[in-house]
């Protein structure tokens, strides 16, 4: 999606709940290196997965929205 490592992703809920990208696959929540999927099953408090994109904003936008304007298939 583009997102440089070092950038800043905000919770929905709560824009003060911050996490950094750490990789291209991992984020850094509370001193910890962890995917965005286990920060949000810590955030909510739930025992199993789910997609975690809805949950976050980039620069003020949903991430669920950059990814589907990024992946959206061209139908053509």
């Amino acid at each position: 999606m583009g997102i440089s490592v070092g950038t800043k992703l905000q919770y929905i809920e709560n824009p003060v709940v911050e996490v950094e990208v750490y990789t291209d696959r991992k984020v850094l929540y509370n001193g910890k290196i962890t995917s965005l999927t286990a920060v949000i099953k810590d955030i909510l408090h739930l025992d199993y997965a789910i997609q975690p994109t809805r949950y976050w904003l980039y620069n003020g936008k949903n991430l669920q929205d950059i990814y589907n304007e990024t992946y959206t298939l061209d139908e053509e």
